[in-house]
């Protein structure tokens, strides 16, 4: 219990927001519903409503580190695996979760294949999403210079190029 608080004390500061991205409202009802039954173990994070994909990329403009959850139903499949592609490629610190009813493991196959961490497949599976939330929460915000900087500053050999003289350059 005291591990529960924690992580939700520390998942509360500056926290991306959770963009759920459905045509009903359906599994926002159901992350505020077991939100309320779970208490201080659950992780304190914004909730974002949206309807549309165009809407969901304007949320993650405005917040490139939040989580996403994307509604996949038979008839948006297609235009939801081509949004998780596209998220993967303009907003590299996103989280993409897809949230899914009576499918089988192949949905669950493809939807990682194009990105999504995890697949929720009923209410109770929001639990496993929120401690995912949680973790990340408990690992800190991610910095805001951009993920290729941070990777650049970690490598060894700008450090060396500039003793010999030259032969790796900094990206731009």
């Amino acid at each position: 219990m005291i591990r529960r608080a924690i992580v939700s004390r520390v998942a509360n500061i500056g926290m991306a927001p959770l963009v759920i991205c459905e045509r009903k409202g359906r599994w926002a009802a159901d992350w505020r519903r077991l939100a309320a039954s779970q208490g201080e173990g659950w992780p304190r994070i914004r909730l974002v409503e949206v309807r549309t994909a165009a809407d969901c990329l304007s949320e993650l403009d405005r917040a490139p580190a939040a989580f996403v959850l994307l509604e996949c139903t038979q008839e948006s499949l297609a235009a939801r695996l081509r949004l998780l592609d596209q998220i993967d490629r303009q907003y590299p610190e996103a989280i993409c979760a897809a949230a899914v009813e009576r499918v089988g493991e192949a949905w669950h196959a493809l939807l990682r294949e194009f990105g999504a961490v995890h697949v929720v497949g009923s209410p109770l599976g929001l639990l496993e999403l929120a401690r995912m939330i949680g973790r990340r929460g408990a690992c800190g915000e991610p910095p805001d210079e951009p993920l290729r900087e941070r990777i650049w500053a970690r490598l060894p050999w700008p450090e060396a190029a500039g003793r010999r003289g030259g032969g790796v350059s900094r990206p731009s």
